[in-house]
């Protein structure tokens, strides 16, 4: 029975799987990300590929990358002629370098041969030099350059690795990196969350490495998609419709989950094409009756020459600025936060100024925040901001649906990130003390003069029009967020409209002021009227009958002594009166 072969091997009876150096010939979109990477080899031998999660390093590793060097298409120390090694570290380490050196190919289910495998490994357990001695054996009279790639190389940190056995792991391969005139490269692969990994850290000199040689790995842009999608049906003499490969280029382009997506609706697709097709032609209704789903709603068909939604631009396009991946050092933070335009620099600088905070000791340390949340502090739809963080990736990533700082390490040395991180303490400052201000003036009922001054006022109202706070940002330090917008307004009645001065504000990292959140709600409160609680409200308010006494301590906010008068101007009459107070 004649075997169908499967152009898009990733995903095939229900199972996802990386692909193989032998399936090189359907691997497409990765091509730019492998020249990077020699780039990278010629400037560093050990590289340390980075990525999100289930991102494709392996596949890029296996069917990319060393297909190839396997090609003999790269010069390194000897020549171009190549020998590659690729492995797993499991849990004994030294053990897997020594099968793999013996077996190259033994990820392709090839035997062991027990002999040989026993003389490598008495060879690299002799002492740190090893590896070295095993990358002369192989390399011979200068022949060949040896290639090893270690994938999921955090598995030393993260799996129950005897601590001896991965301090001679570490060593091995440092000794032969740091070896002179040794054709001996190593490219190892990491989650980008590893990096924070205190087990890692701990060795000094490897992280040291890792932070000046890495390359990440990131979702596939236009081009890239189009290659991934269109190539390997030409291959089994078939070709996807314009308009199909458009409509899953606008639908991936920006997916965390890109390429297990991809995988499934190609492979999906294309046997689905293969049991009813009458041309070479795999359409949208292939697409559609492959995967269940329904024409999007406004996609227009596309007849040859119409106009699509998406514009594939190419090298001849000179305002195209491909996504490409880059090294986590603070040159390369800097670089790719110069590449945005200044409306994208001002949501980078609002999202580092959320996630950068000042540790105990004066140091740059990092949150996280939901991915759903961020995108509604600096008003922006998730996918948009999806594709601003791939713009910077030495800067931002995305892990589980949380934006994260990519290296807290590394922007913290960005002489930007203490100005980010004065600029939110000002922001927090200002928001509180508008709040807190409203608290005592609507439900202390101390007279607004005496709760904040002419020029407190005017300082604030010009933070206020400048930054634009959401109210999704406000309510991560005070909960009082409408109480404080309307007590904003009530100071503009009172004192009136206040102009920003004609001079440079604190440097924010944005060119033009963004808008940040939707507008605020306008909010008015008179004494002993009750405030109504809106059902959909997310905080928990309650209603409580408050019995205060006259007698007003000074404010926190103002110097001035506070003297509360009532009805009739009694100074010690006790007020009963109904309002609401948001729990903290």
């Amino acid at each position: 029975m004649l075997k169908i072969k499967n152009p898009y091997p990733g995903f095939h009876d229900g199972i996802h799987r990386a692909y193989d150096v032998d399936e090189s010939s359907l691997f497409y979109g990765r091509d730019q990300d492998i020249s990077n990477i020699k780039l990278r080899l010629r400037q560093n031998r050990l590289v340390a590929l980075l990525s999100a999660s289930k991102a494709g390093k392996t596949s890029f590793l296996r069917a990319g990358v060393m297909a190839n060097f396997d090609k003999n298409l790269f010069n390194g120390i000897n020549g171009p002629r190549w020998k590659s090694v690729y492995f797993t570290p499991e849990h004994d380490p030294v053990l897997s370098m020594a099968r793999a050196i013996v077996n190259p190919k033994s990820f392709l289910s090839e035997k062991i041969k027990p002999s040989m495998e026993e003389e490598v490994l008495r060879k690299l357990e002799k002492n740190d030099y090893g590896l070295v001695r095993v990358a002369e054996d192989i390399i011979g009279d200068q022949a060949y350059n040896l290639l090893m790639v270690v994938d999921d190389f955090a598995d030393l940190f993260t799996r129950k690795v005897n601590s001896k056995r991965c301090d001679q792991f570490v060593n091995l391969i440092s000794k032969a990196i740091k070896t002179p005139n040794l054709g001996f490269y190593c490219i190892i692969s990491m989650n980008l969350e590893d990096l924070s990994l205190k087990s890692l850290k701990e060795y000094e000199d490897l992280y040291k490495s890792i932070m000046k040689g890495n390359y990440q790995l990131r979702l596939l842009d236009q081009m890239g998609l189009k290659d991934a999608i269109e190539i390997p049906a030409k291959i089994e003499k078939s070709e996807v419709d314009e308009q199909l490969s458009l409509q899953l280029i606008e639908e991936l382009i920006s997916d965390a989950d890109q390429l297990r997506k991809l995988q499934i609706y190609m492979s999906k697709t294309w046997f689905e094409w293969k049991k009813n097709h009458k041309n070479k032609i795999i359409d949208v209704n292939h697409f559609l009756k492959a995967t269940g789903q329904r024409q999007k709603v406004g996609l227009q068909k596309n007849r040859k020459g119409s106009s699509s939604g998406i514009k594939i631009k190419g090298e001849g396009d000179s305002t195209f600025n491909p996504q490409t991946s880059g090294n986590l050092m603070t040159g390369s933070i800097a670089d790719d936060y110069e590449s945005l335009d200044g409306n994208q620099q001002g949501v980078v600088a609002r999202i580092l100024q959320v996630l950068l905070k000042r540790g105990e000791y004066n140091n740059v340390e990092s949150i996280s925040k939901d991915l759903d949340l961020m995108a509604k502090i600096v008003n922006i739809s998730s996918n948009e901001l999806i594709k601003i963080t791939n713009d910077v990736p030495s800067i931002l990533s995305i892990e589980r649906k949380q934006v994260v700082v990519t290296n807290t390490e590394a922007v913290g040395e960005w002489d930007k990130s203490i100005t980010f991180i004065e600029n939110e303490e000002d922001a927090v400052e200002n928001y509180k003390s508008i709040a807190d201000a409203s608290i005592l003036h609507y439900i202390d009922g101390i007279d607004i003069d005496s709760v904040y001054s002419k020029e407190q006022y005017e300082k604030v109202k010009i933070w206020y029009d400048e930054y634009l706070p959401s109210e999704e940002w406000a309510l991560l330090y005070h909960k009082q967020y409408e109480l404080a917008v309307d007590f904003i307004g009530k100071l503009e009645t009172m004192y009136g409209p206040v102009s920003a001065p004609k001079k440079k504000l604190k440097p924010s990292g944005r060119k033009a002021p963004i808008k940040v959140g939707k507008p605020a709600m306008k909010l008015t409160i008179k004494k002993n009227e009750e405030v109504p609680v809106e059902d959909s409200a997310p905080e928990l308010d309650e209603v409580v009958e408050v019995l205060e006494e006259k007698n007003i301590e000074p404010s926190p906010v103002t110097s001035k002594k506070i003297i509360f008068k009532g009805k009739g101007g009694e100074e010690n009459e006790t007020v009963k009166k109904k309002i609401v107070i948001k729990k903290k």
